[in-house]
């Protein structure tokens, strides 16, 4: 999540909480071999909420401009292609539909599902 010059606002946060042992039944599928999940994750992440969003998009755009000079200058491969850019589209719908329907969903195979209600942890 770093691009060589961005800055985060004052009022970013990124907040990660693991629950170990959450659920020791729980299971995966990844890089095709059935895995066991024994701990959960929570990752928060704020930009500073609505008063911030103009200086988080004209960041991200001035971060994002960095990249794309520092590449055509170099050769270098940009921080990010096309799968990340799909992969936060399918994140942005996700917030926006969580947001709609005042509870968390579960991201799958780019699709967003119901998961349970926004704080119950």
């Amino acid at each position: 999540m770093h691009v060589e010059g961005s800055r985060l606002g004052a009022g970013s946060a990124i907040i990660a909480t693991v629950h170990r042992d959450a659920n020791s039944s729980s299971q995966a599928r990844g890089r095709g071999a059935q895995l066991t999940i024994p701990h959960h994750a929570r990752v928060e992440l704020t930009l500073g909420g609505a008063p911030a969003k103009g200086e988080v998009y004209a960041e991200s755009v001035r971060a994002a401009m960095a990249d794309l000079i520092h590449c055509a200058a170099t050769g270098d491969a940009p921080a990010s292609g096309g799968a990340e850019g799909a992969a936060a589209v399918i994140v942005a719908a996700g917030a926006r539909q969580a947001a709609a329907a005042g509870r968390t969903v579960q991201l799958t195979d780019g699709i967003a599902t119901p998961n349970r209600t926004m704080g119950n942890a």
